[in-house]
């Protein structure tokens, strides 16, 4: 992919790895806490994507 799409794309794969890491990460802490952020973070996610 190249351009303006193959940036856009490139970088809601970064957005969606530190989120899915952060998201692990919670959850290794706490899981109960952790499945909540995991629920929020994939919320955010689809968010961010929908205004790309």
């Amino acid at each position: 992919m190249q351009g303006w799409a193959g940036a856009h794309i490139s970088n809601a794969s970064q957005i969606y790895k530190t989120i899915y890491l952060n998201a692990l990460s919670l959850a290794e802490a706490d899981t109960f806490v952790g499945n909540i952020s995991i629920k929020i973070s994939a919320v955010a996610f689809l968010r961010s994507v929908a205004t790309l």
